[in-house]
């Protein structure tokens, strides 16, 4: 089961996401050990962010074309299917994903702008 969760800024999917992983610890005496939720800079590392505040002011300043590259990364490492089967029998739940980085991106971060390289929609597509 792969499972996307998806919302604007501060709706509580990630609220949601850990409901959902209680519940099915509750009902189904199974975890999803990877909730995936690392794609709104500079909350873009670990399970959970671990990154310091430091860390987080650098990726800010970073250029927007740095900032693509790390996101496109992280994007297309955690769409490989192997990726869910390894760590978690195929299970997986992404919070967030290539639709938080198609709208944020242009939004706040300078890049996949319309038209421009690795445009996100175009990516969001692709992934």
């Amino acid at each position: 089961m792969r499972l996307l969760l998806a919302g604007c800024e501060y709706a509580g999917t990630t609220t949601v996401a850990h409901a959902i992983d209680d519940w099915m610890s509750e009902n189904m005496g199974t975890r999803v050990s990877l909730i995936h939720e690392h794609w709104k800079i500079p909350h873009t590392s670990g399970h959970p962010d671990n990154t310091t505040s430091e860390e987080q002011e650098w990726l800010l300043a970073a250029t927007p074309k740095y900032k693509e590259m790390h996101q496109r990364h992280s994007l297309y490492y955690h769409t490989q299917v192997s990726t869910y089967t390894i760590h978690n029998g195929g299970n997986g739940m992404v919070v967030g994903g290539h639709i938080d980085d198609a709208v944020y991106a242009p939004l706040y971060f300078g890049y996949g702008e319309k038209g421009h390289q690795f445009d996100r929609e175009l990516v969001m597509h692709q992934v």
